[in-house]
């Protein structure tokens, strides 16, 4: 087949007695992805005589890679040419090996890493041989990364190496390492939470004048309920999952108190008793949190809840206790609207599968109105809504939304504090802490972008919606 005439034109000094000792380093690429080509597409035409048609396809893919011109694997991938453009093709093409026979597979298997190895090691000797700039050491790194992944020289590359190869960002590949490893810690979780035990509510925890229908107990939480046993149970677990969780992506960071008290309550009755006769309860306090759902007091370590239904009410206490763990460990609360919202909503989550505790204003209007029970459906996809909210360019300027207190949010604020948070829980780790702990200290959201990223409000805004499109 003939190489496109750029090729030919650089590569022929060496057709007439030029080593390849001699060669620049730009003539060298030139040459050895030309000759990788020539192999690549006499393997897809092996693979399509022996009816291999994924691996055809993968390789020809490899050719493109190199070549995006390549009219061979145009032609072979069912483009068509129309005039000097090529038409993609109009639906998507069977790809199966129709010959799974495990010995031409196996075949195939080394037919491909034959035609690899050549362009690899002279890759490699041009690393170990050559004053290469670091620009063009990179260059080979990432190319031996992206056509031999497990090949051992390439073992160590760094992750910059390893997401250009993947024609990705670094924080793509440190995502998916991310999410396998909060799995982990929530299956650990899980796995090694303490079994409660029923115990009798105290003289002090009678006084209140609420008629208990127990309490439970585990390491340095109590559960008190007028709703049902299994209910404080699954509230205890929550607890000690949440606690779990922050501590596994904030280490060293503080525990809920030894002595935190759960008071969930069903009646209205009962409500209205425990406000009466709470001790750290004032007169003037008591009518703004009967309004409530779910509240800490102040003072204390209890934390009550008593919204319309059981999953409401586990949901509440895990915001509640998050909202205790940010506060005492970055100095923030509901003030910090984005990360108050956004990294309280994403780990309620990934604990209990819920996101129903919003401590941002009631909406303003229909069309807020129904964006906020769009995203309070739980069929609804906060992902993908983010994401296609940054495609569409309706994404809040972060240096208005970094800047607002929880209550200002709108639904699209809190879709984009959600999708910041999970950016940089999942993308950025080593450097959440130190966002959160100068963001918690009043620091201007540009400052603590430029000092910890390295990057304006602007450009942050752009990364997120880029990384949201290669999380899938």
């Amino acid at each position: 087949m003939l190489r496109p005439l750029v090729h030919l034109c650089l590569v022929a000094p060496l057709l007439f007695g030029q080593s390849a000792t001699s060669e620049t380093f730009d003539e060298y690429c030139v040459r050895a992805r030309s000759e990788f080509v020539d192999r690549l597409e006499q393997h897809a035409k092996w693979c399509g005589k022996k009816g291999l048609r994924l691996d055809r396809d993968r390789t020809l893919e490899l050719v493109l890679d190199l070549e995006p011109d390549n009219p061979f694997a145009r032609k072979g991938l069912g483009f068509r040419k129309k005039g000097r453009d090529w038409a993609p093709p109009k639906k998507a093409r069977e790809r199966v090996n129709k010959n799974a026979r495990p010995e031409i597979l196996e075949e195939a298997a080394e037919r491909h890493q034959t035609a690899v190895l050549p362009f690899v090691r002279g890759h490699i000797e041009q690393i170990e041989n050559k004053r290469l700039s670091e620009g063009q050491r990179k260059e080979l790194l990432i190319e031996i990364v992206r056509f031999d992944p497990s090949n051992a020289y390439v073992a160590g590359a760094s992750l910059e190496i390893r997401a250009a190869a993947a024609s990705v960002l670094p924080e793509t590949l440190t995502g998916r390492q991310r999410r396998e490893q909060i799995d982990r810690w929530l299956d650990e979780a899980s796995a090694s939470a303490p079994t409660p035990k029923l115990v009798a509510p105290t003289a002090k925890e009678r006084d209140l004048g609420v008629r208990f229908a127990g309490a439970i107990e585990v390491p340095r939480v109590r559960v008190l309920y007028t709703t049902t046993k299994e209910e404080a149970k699954k509230v205890a677990r929550a607890l000690y999952e949440t606690e779990y969780l922050f501590r596994s992506l904030f280490p060293q960071g503080l525990r809920l108190p030894s002595d935190t008290r759960v008071f969930l309550l069903e009646r209205e009755s009962d409500k209205e008793l425990f406000l009466k006769n709470h001790p750290s309860i004032r007169e003037p306090q008591r009518k703004a949190l009967l309004a409530q759902t779910g509240f800490g007091i102040r003072g204390t370590r209890d934390l009550v809840s008593w919204d319309d239904d059981e999953a409401h009410r586990v949901d509440g206490v895990v915001r509640i206790a998050l909202g205790w763990m940010f506060s005492h460990n970055f100095r923030y609360s509901s003030e910090l609207g984005w990360a108050y919202e956004g990294l309280g909503l994403l780990m309620t989550r990934l604990v209990v599968g819920t996101r129903l505790t919003w401590t941002a204003g009631p909406p303003t209007g229909q069309h807020q109105y129904q964006q906020r029970s769009f995203l309070l459906d739980p069929d609804t996809n906060w992902i993908d809504e983010a994401y296609q909210m940054w495609y569409d360019d309706r994404t809040p300027d972060f240096d208005r939304l970094l800047t607002k207190e929880a209550s200002e949010l709108t639904p699209e604020d809190i879709l984009a504090a959600y999708a910041l948070s999970i950016y940089l829980i999942e993308g950025q780790p080593d450097r959440i802490r130190d966002f959160l702990s100068l963001a918690g200290r009043n620091v201007p959201p540009a400052q603590v972008t430029k000092q910890v990223l390295g990057w304006d409000l602007g450009y942050l805004r752009g990364r997120v919606g880029e990384w949201l499109s290669e999380r899938f």
